[in-house]
């Protein structure tokens, strides 16, 4: 099979999985804010989790591109398990940046399902002392905190190093390590979004995965992985609420006609397919550019802001075409609404998107 027909095959299989394993909790997951265990092992299962990584360091070698496709499958029906996904791509990806048989051996462990780790990428100080690395700081919306074993911290570790990062792993029961209580939040309400404390936590030295110039290449490689992913699983939701509202209108009787045989209708509709559809190949081009090696941070932030805001539109379309019953929680769209306005906040300020774009269209 050619590149292209491998990522869409892959896409399917993801797309059966989540159909059949996601979709039956989702309501519940919202509900109850608890973690999506089932459709998790399941995404697991298929390789989903590592799906991007090069087979060298455990993953799947499919490429960003290959996990944008299979995070939006899972999102159509999903938002919560793909921010899931979402967070353990940061994981994997600065595992995968990682030397030594500890950062293989994790990524297994995190393949599998059976170990979830978490990512703190900020707010974290670390000092060097014979014993090893004390970690002080406070990391806030932290996904999957309360789910994972160990975290991958990138701390910040002064003038000690070129860059000044240090990437360790911490178990979730180290002392000085402190998981806060869950946020509330408006969507995306099981990937428990927490704080992680850390109050002088010493690290061993063997728990070191990068330092210096390779840390701060690790920290660049997740938040580009990780930028692609939320962007991936706002369109998703935006695609998700779309398939929910044509399947409604299409079947809903007022005034002797369909309600998809009224213009303004079909004109609200047709337009936000056009605009979902736009934001995916935006999100698409920015994975080739990452897989290739290209210079990629406008491309990144051009397809969040698209993505985002896409999704956080179109998912308002889609509960007005249910009228008063998109407000309610018999149908999914509204929940699609939240996680598509919560997704918005997972990506950072808006403003330094845009400086982004700034940047490279006034250079």
């Amino acid at each position: 099979m050619t590149t292209e027909e491998q990522e869409h095959a892959f896409q399917g299989v993801i797309r059966d999985v989540a159909k059949s394993r996601v979709e039956p909790d989702a309501s519940e997951v919202d509900e109850r804010s608890r973690f999506p265990e089932k459709g998790y092992q399941a995404l697991a299962s298929v390789g989903l989790l590592v799906a991007h990584l090069p087979e060298d360091v455990g993953g799947g070698g499919g490429g960003m591109v290959t996990s944008v496709m299979a995070i939006e499958e899972v999102a159509r029906v999903c938002g919560t398990t793909a921010a899931v996904v979402a967070a353990t791509v940061q994981v994997v990806t600065a595992l995968g940046c990682g030397a030594g048989e500890m950062a293989r051996d994790r990524i297994g462990q995190v393949a599998s399902g059976d170990h979830v780790a978490a990512w703190v990428g900020e707010g974290i100080v670390c000092t060097s002392t014979r014993r090893g690395y004390v970690l002080h700081g406070r990391g806030t919306w932290v996904a999957n905190a309360d789910r994972a074993q160990s975290l991958v911290v990138a701390a910040d570790a002064g003038a000690s190093t070129d860059t000044g990062v240090a990437l360790l792993l911490v178990a979730t029961d180290q002392v000085g390590v402190r998981i806060g209580e869950l946020e509330t939040d408006l969507g995306l309400r099981g990937c428990s979004l927490r704080s992680v404390e850390f109050n002088d936590a010493l690290v061993s030295p063997a728990r070191l995965l990068a330092y210096g110039v390779s840390a701060r290449a690790a920290v660049d490689s997740v938040a580009a992985n990780y930028g692609l992913a939320i962007a991936a699983l706002s369109v998703g939701v935006a695609a998700g609420a779309l398939d929910q509202a044509r399947a409604y209108v299409l079947e809903r009787v007022q005034f002797g006609r369909r309600i998809a045989d009224f213009p303004a209708i079909r004109a609200i509709l047709a337009e936000a397919f056009v605009r979902v559809d736009a934001a995916r190949q935006l999100v698409k081009s920015a994975a080739r550019q990452v897989d290739r090696g290209a210079t990629h941070e406008y491309a990144i932030s051009a397809a969040l802001l698209t993505a985002t805001e896409t999704a956080a539109e179109v998912t308002i379309d889609a509960v007005q075409a249910f009228g008063g019953y998109g407000y309610v929680r018999e149908y999914p769209v509204e929940r699609m609404m939240r996680d598509a306005h919560l997704a918005r906040l997972l990506i950072g300020s808006r403003a330094a998107r845009l400086e982004s774009v700034a940047a490279h269209f006034l250079a």
